[in-house]
């Protein structure tokens, strides 16, 4: 065996040591070395990403694109994070950017990625801006038998589309801009949206919760959006429904908690909306009347570019009347707010359904069957004034087979009834019916009736006069028709008194005629005789 030296395990030891020496520093320079080529690798794929999401977004959104921080993180998964994104369409500067994102972060695998698949987006600080669609001759809100405009063609691009199976943004807002420039864009906060399966050239699933302003309310929503009409943003379809609760007591005048649902399909301008309402303690604030329940269905056009609004048709149930509702909802040039201007029809409604809503009292004065024929305007001027201040009726009405709740006004009108037929002792005509006609003009919370007819048996009542809502004062003129003569009317010397006077009162084809007043209020009228307008036969 060969002989170890004193010194032979201290020099392996060395050379052992300078070999770890060697080999580590050659492993810190490849490990330098592959950092370097890797943050090479890592700033070219986030420069040559940039010019590719900047090409697909330019292409898709037929938009001018800024797009500021790109940041690419291989490791432990592929995660890409986008900021500054700002897309202007067609490049335009003179309105919002259509979309605007704060921080954009998408997840999946570089293999995905390459495909264009990405597993999960989510969005901070997302903004979206509908522009109007440009040209001087701007489409009106149209019915739904007239064609909706036709879309417009998307961009071609022969590249697969991209595929997005999960996009989630909170806190987001919409902004739709209208197509008069003095008038505001409509703002929604959208708190949550989710989306499944997002591609820009297909209709994409959707999610959504958001507030509408007046009335204030939250409005959950599940449908399609899309494909995305890249030269008419304005022509993207929608599709899908709605739940819709709202507080109307943000409306000054009205209060009640609405509850809706429906469903809505169409272009953003001109979107076809149908479904139902449940307002249990619907009321008008400023006449004090008694919550009734409202209930409706309706069918309606609706611009989502600027807010308007034609209601094709909407049955309102009050209670248990039924009244029939169409007109426009418009926005006005130059003033907050939309001006209402509908057309109300009802045959068969109850009239202490009504009463019941717009007076103080408990019990109804009258019950009857109502029938109206009316136009209703309620401009957006005031809006700071109650509904009833602002709002305009003028219509025809007419009340069949009424009676009078009080058993003292019911006894007059059964009086009237006794002596208009001649027998005013005949306890037989009791609790007579009453039919009603007129003209009515209501405004500035007070009801104006021309032409106003009253008729029971053996007895006519033309009047003209006003009654106020708020005070319940009534003022009225007119003149009473008798069947019988004046001496047939009254009993006992009285009747023998107006004999010679009978062929004076005369007059018109009536045995008698009277000129009369009512005034009072509503609950203690005052009913009197106008002796010199009735010798005057005025």
């Amino acid at each position: 065996m060969p002989e170890q030296t004193p010194t032979g395990k201290p020099e392996a030891t060395r050379r052992r040591r300078i070999l770890v020496v060697v080999l580590s520093t050659f492993l810190i320079i490849a490990v330098a070395v592959a950092v370097f080529f890797a943050s090479r690798a890592e700033n070219l794929a986030e420069r040559r990403l940039r010019a590719a999401t900047i090409e697909l977004l330019e292409n898709r959104f037929d938009s001018e694109v800024e797009l500021g921080h790109v940041e690419l993180q291989l490791r432990p998964a592929l995660r890409v994070r986008y900021e500054g994104l700002v897309l202007r369409h067609r490049g335009r500067r003179d309105i919002p950017p259509v979309i605007a994102i704060r921080s954009l972060t998408l997840e999946g695998t570089m293999m995905e990625l390459w495909n264009r698949r990405v597993d999960r987006v989510h969005l901070d600080g997302l903004a979206i801006v509908i522009p109007p669609r440009r040209g001087e001759d701007l489409p009106k809100l149209v019915k739904k038998d007239e064609p909706a405009p036709a879309p417009v063609a998307a961009r071609t691009d022969e590249r697969p589309d991209v595929l997005i199976r999960e996009l989630v943004s909170e806190n987001a807002r919409l902004s739709i801009m209208p197509k008069r420039d003095d008038k505001p864009p409509r703002e929604f906060l959208l708190h949550a949206i989710r989306l499944e399966g997002l591609q820009f050239a297909e209709p994409t699933p959707f999610q959504a919760s958001l507030t509408n302003p007046i009335p204030e309310g939250r409005i959950e929503a599940v449908g399609t959006f899309g494909p995305w009409e890249s030269e008419e943003p304005s022509l993207t379809p929608v599709t899908g429904t709605f739940t819709f609760d709202a507080d109307l007591g943000t409306i000054k005048g009205i209060g009640g908690q609405l509850d809706s649902e429906g469903s809505f399909a169409g272009p953003l301008e001109r979107i076809d909306a149908s479904g139902h309402t449940e307002t249990p303690d619907f009321r008008i604030t400023a006449t004090k009347g008694h919550p009734v329940r409202l209930a409706t269905t309706f069918d309606a056009t609706v611009d989502g570019t600027n807010g308007d609004v034609i209601l094709e048709q909407v049955e309102a149930k009050i209670v248990q009347s039924l009244f029939l509702v169409k007109g426009p909802v418009v926005g006005v040039k130059g003033m907050k707010g939309r001006h209402i201007m509908l057309h109300v029809t009802t045959s068969t409604a109850r009239l202490e359904d009504v009463l019941t809503l717009v007076l103080k009292g408990s019990t109804p004065p009258i019950v009857g069957k109502l029938g109206v024929q009316a136009k209703l305007d309620l401009p957006p001027k005031g809006a700071d004034l109650d509904v009833m201040e602002r709002m305009t009726l003028d219509g025809q009405f007419t009340i069949d087979d009424a009676r009078f709740t009080s058993e003292q006004v019911q006894e007059k009108i059964d009086e009237l009834a006794r002596r208009g037929a001649g027998r005013p002792k005949d306890a037989a005509i009791d609790n007579v019916l009453s039919d009603m006609r007129g003209r009515l003009h209501m405004a500035d919370g007070r009801i104006r009736l021309t032409g106003l007819t009253f008729t029971v048996q053996g007895t006519t009542i033309n009047m003209n006069g006003v009654y106020n809502v708020r005070s319940e004062a009534l003022d009225f003129r007119g003149v009473v028709l008798l069947k019988a003569r004046a001496s047939q009317a009254m009993t006992g010397f009285t009747s023998l008194l107006l004999k010679p006077f009978d062929p004076l009162l005369r007059k018109q084809g009536a045995g008698t005629r009277l000129a009369i007043k009512v005034t009072g209020t509503r609950d203690k009228p005052e009913f009197g005789l106008d002796l010199g307008r009735t010798f005057k036969g005025q």
